[in-house]
């Protein structure tokens, strides 16, 4: 079923505005399609040569390419004028710059190495190569730090690791760092948390979210109680008129109430 761009609050996104655009969206939220739309609207006089599509993952760009495969055989499908503008496409697709930003990097340098004087090889570092090097500079960096006799360092290793091991606290850097790789500014946002951390327990902008959060749900929670209790209780005196039920007597609340 085709979306409705206008009523789900897409459509300004698929707008072609002479700058820089930055669309923010969670996961789910429709990103790639959206992203699809939008380039095959830029298909419709545009090349797909002239597009670097950049993913987050391999599996993103991957499923890029088969949505964009679908959307141009559709669109050859139907025939008219533009049939065999998008038959080029469909057949430069597979030489498009579609992929993450090291894979991008990589094609562009295999493709030019030659006018930069650089060798032809080069070797990608992978997930698993770089767990490895981060592994083994945090475990460096705690060595310096253990016979530095470094007390901050010591106090964290006391609140995030409950042995003898550093793998609390090791874990609690790797979760930081992935956090702070997706900010668009790392420094900028550490510089607003050490400053939000310097703040009263109850003033800080992390604490005052959760308590608005909760307020809201428990809010939500109350309404959806009261209504439930008074659709049973119209129920009840609707079946006592009826002569089905002899009594309309309600347990106290006070006899559920915690001591």
């Amino acid at each position: 079923m085709a979306i409705d761009f206008v009523k789900s609050g897409q459509a300004p996104a698929l707008e072609f505005i002479d700058k820089d655009m930055l669309v923010s969206a969670s996961a789910g939220s429709g990103k790639t399609t959206v992203m699809v739309e939008k380039i095959m609207r830029y298909l419709k006089t545009g090349s797909i040569s002239r597009l670097i599509i950049l993913t987050f993952t391999k599996a993103s760009a991957s499923d890029m390419r088969e949505k964009l495969t679908e959307k141009l055989s559709d669109a050859i499908r139907l025939g008219g004028e533009s049939a065999t503008h998008y038959k080029e496409q469909l057949r430069l697709l597979p030489f498009a710059f579609i992929g993450t930003i090291d894979a991008i990097c990589g094609q562009i340098y295999k493709r030019y190495f030659e006018e930069i004087g650089s060798a032809p090889s080069l070797d990608m570092l992978d997930d698993e190569e770089g767990t490895m090097l981060k592994t083994r500079a945090m475990d460096e960096v705690f060595v310096e730090l253990i016979k530095s006799g470094d007390d901050t360092f010591n106090e964290l290793a006391t609140l995030y690791s409950k042995s003898k091991n550093f793998d609390g606290l090791k874990e609690t850097i790797k979760l930081v760092l992935n956090f702070l790789s997706a900010q668009e500014s790392p420094a900028t946002f550490m510089a607003f948390a050490k400053l939000e951390a310097e703040k009263d327990f109850l003033e800080s902008k992390a604490v005052k979210d959760y308590i608005a959060y909760y307020r809201k749900a428990f809010g939500k929670m109350r309404s959806q109680t009261e209504s439930m209790v008074k659709r049973r209780l119209k129920s009840r005196m609707l079946l006592t008129r009826k002569g089905r039920i002899t009594t309309t007597k309600q347990p106290s609340l006070t006899t559920y109430a915690p001591i």
